[in-house]
């Protein structure tokens, strides 16, 4: 083993070591693909190719470079529509590749007159954000007007309640909704959406405490 492959075997470490200390995947994963690059070339060199380092070391590149592309796509901005832009700055918390999967399960719906969305002591089909427009709400013997850009059903939706209001929407809401049980169901297939996607819609609960 001369000095110049000593070398290819510290470079590699090296880059190995910084990607211990990185926090974003892209970097660390990055940082991963170099380092073994560099301990794949000292395995060619030696004066016998240990071939199952090889086989081995390769195997681990493609991977990291897989999971790089996936990680690349769920982080990459893409052409939205104008509800969807509105949308997407609702919820900030969530990355594109999780507003993409949200998307995915989205139902469009306009109120060309006055529809019930919840009533309460029922638990709702649908958590509904309404887009442009107005939506009544009957609560304790009492009504007021939300929107627009509120979700509607968010408690019963967090809590896995009955709605405590009944609301309407109001001739010309614009809105977009997804069924309870899909959402719900891609939630629980993503955690670390879930817990986005929670945090928005209790945000929006304390900004209507609030007002």
């Amino acid at each position: 083993m001369t000095l110049s492959t000593d070398l290819l075997v510290h470079i590699g470490a090296f880059f190995f070591l910084l990607a211990y200390m990185a926090r974003d995947q892209l970097v660390l994963r990055s940082l991963i693909v170099l380092g073994t690059f560099f301990y794949i070339s000292f395995y060619f060199v030696q004066e016998q190719i240990l071939w199952p380092l090889v086989a081995w070391e390769t195997s681990f590149v493609l991977i990291n470079i897989f999971m790089l592309a996936q990680i690349y796509h769920e982080r990459a901005e893409f052409k939205m529509t104008r509800d969807e832009r509105i949308l997407f700055a609702e919820l900030s918390a969530l990355n594109p590749g999780e507003f993409r999967r949200l998307m995915k399960i989205g139902q469009r719906f306009d109120a060309p007159y006055e529809v019930p969305i919840t009533q309460v002591g029922e638990s709702p089909t649908y958590l509904t954000f309404v887009i442009e427009g107005r939506a009544r709400v009957e609560k304790d013997g009492n009504s007021f007007e939300i929107g627009p850009r509120v979700f509607v059903g968010e408690l019963a939706f967090l809590m896995v309640k009955p709605a405590s209001a009944t609301v309407h929407l109001l001739p010309g809401a614009h809105c977009i909704r997804w069924p309870v049980k899909d959402l719900s169901a891609l939630l629980r297939r993503h955690p670390q959406m879930k817990v986005a996607f929670d945090s928005v819609l209790n945000q929006d609960i304390a900004r209507k405490l609030a007002s």
